[in-house]
């Protein structure tokens, strides 16, 4: 586990990344792609994001198909009715449980200079980071104290092996062995842990 100013790294959740960062390059960059295209049809080469944004919400759907887009597709669209950009991203695409209207994607796009849209190494980083889990406060103080109870039991086992007294329950029931040693009770509205007497060989 590392720890950092976040807490504990707990869990890199690196495969939610992934998925998330494919969903992005295999779905939301070809439906932005689509965008671009118009723009650059109606003489706009570099549009801000901004722009893209309001496309994607505002739009009419004949606004952000261009003819080269196919004619299957316009069909498919005016069939069902879709009228705005934002009504075509939400239905066509999916990224994970995200509409792919959602304005906070485009912070994970950049544009080349040839005008195609792309997911920078930053932005992957980014998605990497957004889906780490850390330990802080109370969860960080339990994992720090198990961390620290599971080394003074190993203490006490390798003790116990050192001194000749690792009896075969040692081995084939560690948890009843365990329970050998100390006992659990309830007080003060809270389980107390002590130790039983142990018979030493002398």
């Amino acid at each position: 586990m590392k720890k950092n100013l976040k807490g504990i790294l707990y869990s890199e959740n690196e495969t939610l990344a992934t998925d998330f960062i494919a969903g992005l390059e295999a779905k939301y960059l070809p439906a932005i792609k689509r965008l671009l295209n118009q723009l650059k049809h109606s003489g706009i080469e570099k549009p801000s994001k901004a722009l893209i944004a309001d496309r994607i919400n505002e739009s009419s759907t004949d606004e952000i198909l261009s003819k080269d887009v196919g004619n299957a597709l316009v069909h498919h669209l005016h069939f069902n009715k879709f009228q705005t950009a934002g009504e075509l991203f939400a239905s066509e695409f999916k990224s994970g449980t995200v509409p792919m209207k959602d304005p906070e994607l485009l912070q994970f796009i950049e544009i080349n200079e040839s005008g195609s849209p792309y997911v920078p190494g930053e932005a992957k980083e980014l998605i990497k980071e957004s889906f780490r889990e850390y330990l802080i406060g109370a969860n960080e103080k339990v994992f720090l104290a198990q961390t620290e109870a599971t080394k003074a039991m190993n203490n006490f086992f390798d003790s116990l092996i050192e001194a000749g007294m690792d009896e075969i329950g040692m081995r084939s029931s560690p948890a009843l062995y365990y329970l050998k040693h100390f006992d659990f009770k309830e007080a003060e509205g809270r389980v107390m842990v002590s130790s039983t007497p142990i018979k030493f060989r002398f």
